[in-house]
Formats: structure tokens, sequence, C-alpha cells
């Protein structure tokens, strides 16, 4: 009877051991089944494992390691409770990047977008967005190009460059095709230098020069408004880069907006300026028209002096005769 109790045990041990094993984590170290504490102790470790990564996960933590699953013994947990936790684990892990990142781009997002109501005028715009660019994006250094068609050629011309002291450095007028901006403008894609030349103007960081340059079209609808073009150290990421292609996008149509009120700044000045000159015009005129009909007045006069003139002597001569 006591031989069938403690084969029962061994039994219920083993099964035990086996579930443990299988449904909630096997560390494919040897177990000694025969020892009932030693089980018994393992499996309320695990179940402690299990229970703390769960509170973990759904507390919003996503941080919390399976102490003892690595990549040895993560084949052997792939269907049990500990590998099954640490999928949910990546899964977490995946929501929560894709939030802070989705995050990280609507921020950026919205202050410039701030930024770009609170200027009317592409020089103060493109000082702000070229300061705030580089530093969203950890770049050293930016430039901000405007498409200017003042002449019956279209340029760049550089508005603004953050820092500010390098813009004394850098050509302020580019033509299409001519340099990397230029290129870019041309091309209308971004362009992505990993071998700097030794003489880009760059900041001193430490005296580390940039190990990248990326330049982008500021477009919207296929037209281009301007270039931005930005010295790193780092290349940009896949984040970094959706930044700032949607946020070229908003700065285009602000741009376009801008020019748009420009142009309608500057026909409203010239209808203004002709309103003037057409008044001036019309009181010229009203003024020789006033002087003709004085002249007119005084020829009248003199006409009808010149008559009654006339008249007298007729009446003389008649007399004259008579007598």
């Amino acid at each position: 009877m006591i031989h069938q109790k403690e084969e029962h045990l061994r039994q219920l041990l083993e099964k035990l051991d086996q579930h443990n094993r299988h449904y909630i984590y096997h560390d494919e170290f040897p177990s000694d089944t025969s020892d009932a504490d030693a089980v018994i102790e393992s499996t309320m470790v695990n179940i402690q494992k299990a229970n703390d990564m769960m509170i973990a996960l759904a507390t919003g933590n996503p941080a919390t390691e399976w102490n003892g699953l690595v990549n040895t013994n993560r084949a052997s947990n792939k269907v049990n409770m500990a590998g099954n936790l640490e999928k949910v684990q990546d899964q977490l892990r995946s929501v929560k990047l894709m939030y802070e990142q989705h995050t990280w781009i609507t921020d950026g997002l919205q202050e410039l977008t701030e930024i770009t109501h609170r200027y009317q005028d592409l020089q103060g715009l493109g000082q702000a967005l070229a300061r705030r660019i580089v530093s969203h994006v950890g770049a050293t250094q930016g430039c901000f190009f405007t498409v200017t068609d003042e002449s019956k050629d279209e340029y760049l011309k550089l508005v603004s460059c953050y820092p500010d002291d390098q813009k004394r450095l850098i050509s302020k007028v580019v033509m299409k095709g001519e340099g990397l901006a230029g290129q870019c403008w041309s091309e209308g894609e971004p362009l992505l230098l990993t071998q700097v030349p030794e003489d880009y103007v760059h900041v001193s960081t430490g005296h580390v020069a940039p190990k990248y340059i990326f330049i982008t079209p500021i477009k919207i609808q296929g037209k281009t408004y301007g270039v931005l073009e930005l010295a790193l150290l780092e290349n940009l990421n896949d984040t970094q880069l959706e930044f700032i292609n949607k946020a070229c996008e908003r700065i285009a149509a602000s741009m376009a907006a801008i020019k748009a009120l420009e142009r309608t700044q500057g026909l409203l000045h010239e209808s203004k300026l002709q309103a003037d000159r057409m008044k001036k015009e019309v009181i010229l005129l009203e003024r020789d028209l006033t002087l003709e009909r004085k002249r007119s007045q005084e020829l009248e006069e003199l006409i009808f002096r010149a008559e009654e003139r006339i008249k007298g002597m007729e009446s003389i001569y008649k007399r004259f005769n008579l007598n």
C-alpha cells in the first residue's frame, strides 16, 4: 500500500514537472522528480514569474523580462506561457515604439504648424523652421532655400541657416543644377551624401565634421518651392525621414500661401499705384479743363467786347453817312 502511494506520488510529480515545462516554462535542465519540494518549488516559481510578467504587461511595462528565457532555450518555449508572454511583450514593445514614433512626428509637425501660423514672410519663416527642424532631428546644421523668380530666370535664394553664423559662409544664390541644393531642385528628389567633401561648410561640434548631408525639395503637388539641406553626424532613420517628408509638404503649402499673399499684395499695391496715377491724371485733367473753361470765358468776353465795339463803330459810321 505504501509502495502504491509512493508510486502514485512519483507519477504526480513527474506529471506536474512535465506540465510545468510544457505549459509554463522549460529551462532544459534535468529535474529530480523524486524531490517533491524541488518540483513544487520550481512550478510555483514559474507561476509567480508568469503572474509578475502579466501584471507588468497589463500595466504598460513591456521591459520586464522572463528571467532565464534565453536564445538557447527559446525554441523549447515557443508555445508555452513563457514563450507566449514574450510574444505579447514583443507586440507591446512594437506598439509602444510605433506610438512613440507617431507622437514624435505629430508633435514636431504641430510645432512647425504653429511656426507657419506666426510668420507671413519667407525670411522669418525660414529662420524659425531651420532652427526647429535642426533641433528636432538632431542635425548639426540646416539651410533653408526658397525658389525665387524676381528676374527672368528662377534661382534658389538662401533665406536662413542655423546656426546663423554659417550663413555668411554659404552661397546665397544657387542656380538650377548648381551644387547640391541646385541638383536637388533640378531633380525634384532627395539626395543623401555619405561621403562628405572636406571643404563642406560645417559647424564645429567638437571638431567633428558631419558624416551625412541630406538635401530634400520642399514641394507639394509636384511644385517645388524651396530646398532644405541638413548636415548630420548620424544617418536619418525611417521615422525622421517620414517627419521631414511630411514637414516639407506642410512648409511648401505655407510657402505657397505666402507667395500667393505676396502676389496679391503686389497686385493690390500696383492697383493702388495705378489708382493714384489715375487720380493725379484726373486732377490734372480737371485743372486743365478748368483753365480751358476760364480761357473760353475770357475769349467769349473778348469776342463780346469786340462785337460791341464793332456795333458802336457801325452806328457811328451810319450817323456819319447820314449827315
